[in-house]
């Protein structure tokens, strides 16, 4: 399970998440996906503000570009997050130099090869002498 870095949020960012459920009508779900927060945090707000505990802030409307860019923000950790981690890699990171051509190559419709060498920490002539069949024998039987 994906767990959002604790973040601190303007009492006007708040407010207005609140709103977008109570004016216009979007569900609680929706509103927490859009601004890249848990649904629970939301929740937690919801229940502050009915017992009037939410500070209310300056008053000072949040812009629709401030909310975009939280939920870009959002986003982009969590897509660092798993670039980050060797585990999402299913275990290739740890594998021999000729499973990581194999793995290479089936994932070179998807990315540039130099970039994907790089993060693999191989060379690009190395993968052109394993894909010419002078380097070394892959235990992978599948290439595509």
């Amino acid at each position: 399970m994906y767990k959002i870095p604790r973040q601190s949020y303007t009492p006007e960012f708040k407010q207005e998440a609140i709103r977008q459920i109570e004016a216009e009508g979007k569900s609680p779900a929706q509103v927490a996906r859009d601004l890249g927060i848990s649904e629970q945090t939301l929740s937690n707000w919801r229940k502050a503000h009915k017992a009037g505990k939410l500070a209310s802030g300056s008053g000072k409307p949040v812009t629709p570009e401030q909310m975009e860019l939280s939920r870009l923000r959002a986003e982009n950790a969590r897509h660092q997050d798993g670039a980050r981690d060797p585990g999402k890699s299913h275990g290739v990171l740890r594998q021999e130099v000729a499973v990581k051509y194999a793995w290479l190559d089936g994932m070179r419709a998807h990315y540039p090869l130099q970039s994907l060498c790089r993060v693999l920490s191989v060379s690009t002539s190395g993968f052109a002498d394993w894909k010419a069949g002078d380097g070394p024998a892959c235990p992978v039987t599948h290439r595509n």
